[in-house]
Order: structure tokens, then sequence, then C-alpha cells
């Protein structure tokens, strides 16, 4: 496929991993907590949980999710600069970053969660329910990535079939 349409795909599937970093912070450092302790506000929440040792707020979820996006724009800049990685490839890495997202999300909203619950006296986990759009985007990317797989393999499976039975045919 041509650079303007690695381009494109770059850029969409930067800001779908931009949009998904920006909701993996906002679930961690607002829904969450502000759904366990409703009526409360951040910095009340935040004075709460220091009483009993804990700390909500962090830079850890934007520090996993900046780096989510860095990658993205790795990915961005090398679609447009290498001619060799193809559309399918930049596609790929887009459905894998999204797919992996949950893992991150995970990783950036634990600490927050055991936060929220040792230090609010609730349990852990995602209070606002938000999280499962998280898990469905994840889960949806996951299915294109393996769709994708198959589609790719099977066209280079037939391209070699038809070579190999023109390669056969006398002219």
């Amino acid at each position: 496929m041509t650079r303007p349409v690695r381009v494109m795909i770059a850029a969409i599937g930067t800001l779908l991993v931009t949009a998904y970093a920006a909701l993996i912070v906002a679930i961690t450092e607002f829904l969450s907590p502000l759904a366990a302790a409703p009526g409360l506000t951040r910095e009340e929440i935040a004075s709460v949980a220091a009483e009993r040792g804990e700390v909500i707020f962090s830079w850890y979820p934007y520090a996993i999710a900046g780096f989510g996006v860095a990658l993205a724009i790795g990915i961005l800049i090398t679609a447009a600069l290498v001619p060799a990685f193809h559309a399918w490839d930049v596609t790929a890495s887009y459905l894998a970053m999204l797919a992996l997202g949950v893992f991150a999300y995970f990783i950036a909203g634990f600490p927050a969660g055991m936060a929220v619950a040792d230090g609010l006296g609730t349990s852990g986990g995602d209070h606002s329910g938000v999280g499962a759009i998280l898990y469905s985007v994840s889960w949806a990317a996951f299915v294109l990535l393996v769709a994708l797989g198959v589609i790719r393999v099977t066209m280079r499976v037939v391209a070699t079939r038809r070579l190999a039975t023109e390669s056969r045919t006398p002219a």
C-alpha cells in the first residue's frame, strides 16, 4: 500500500491509542476514586487516604499512559518514514497495542485501586464500571488481530499456490 494509506492508518491508530490511554488516566485518577467515595472531592479522598497512610493519586497512571502514547507515535513515525513497513504491519501494530492495553490498565490501576480499598475501607477495583469499555476495546482488538493474521496467511497461501500452478503450466 502507499505511504498515504500507511500514514492514515497510523494516524487513526495513534488517536485510538491516545484515547485509550486518556481513559486509563480518567478511570484511575478521577472516575473510580470518585465513585468509591460518593460526595467527596478528589482532595477529600486524598486527605482521608493520607490519614491511613495511602497515596491514591500519583504520577504512575500518567507514566503508563504516556509510554503507550509514545509507542503509538513511534509507530506513526515509522509508518511515515519506512517504506517496508506495510499497511498490514501498521494495522497489526496498533491492534496489538490496543489488545495489550488491558494489561496497561491493570498495571496503572492496581496501585490506585489498592490505595482506594485500604484508604477508604472499600473493595479494590474499578468502582465506576467504565473500565468495561477498555476491556471491550482490548477484546475486539484481539479478535481483529487474529482475523487479520488469518486473512494475511490465507492470502499468502493462495498466492503461493497460484504461482506454483502457473509455473507448472506450459506457456
